[in-house]
């Protein structure tokens, strides 16, 4: 019979869950986690409930609960994914965009002297498919979410 001496807890990597010691777990044991293991050419991220995804530095020790996701992503490629503005079709880095950057690519000419938008996205992260965004926001994107943004004039 096996007993555990701490309490154990279900983290994913990759999608896959494996089960871990409660408290902290270090970027080389969650490297090692997979089979085959993790090689140097990826970099570890945790993806953080809000959309935020963070980068593990080399050797880092974090805490883990229960539920907590986490990626690997090869680091020598330049990963994109395809996204829909007001119809049109853009090729944006994976990771975050903001607010800011969905309003320079929908309107490269603002349309005003003092332009102000509006920005919702549907098809986003299953956590959060759709919503909207405010000056100084950024979401995850999603290859093929669809971002619809409104730009007036303020007068």
């Amino acid at each position: 019979m096996h007993f555990f001496t701490s309490a154990s807890i279900t983290i994913f990597l990759d999608s896959k869950p494996y089960r871990v010691a409660a408290g902290t777990v270090s970027e080389d044991q969650l490297r090692s986690l997979p089979k085959p293991p993790i090689g140097e050419d990826f970099v570890l991220f945790h993806d953080i409930q809000d959309a935020l995804d963070r980068r593990l530095a080399p050797g880092e020790i974090i805490e883990v609960h229960d539920g907590d996701r986490f990626i690997s992503v090869r680091e020598h490629r330049h990963h994109e994914v395809t996204i829909v503005i007001n119809a049109a079709q853009h090729i944006v880095p994976a990771g975050l965009i903001s607010f800011e950057s969905l309003a320079a690519l929908a309107f490269p000419v603002p349309p005003g002297p003092n332009p102000e938008y509006t920005v919702s996205y549907r098809n986003g992260d299953p956590r959060h498919p759709e919503g909207t965004l405010v000056e100084g926001q950024s979401v995850k994107v999603r290859e093929g979410m669809i971002f619809n943004v409104t730009g007036t004039d303020k007068s």
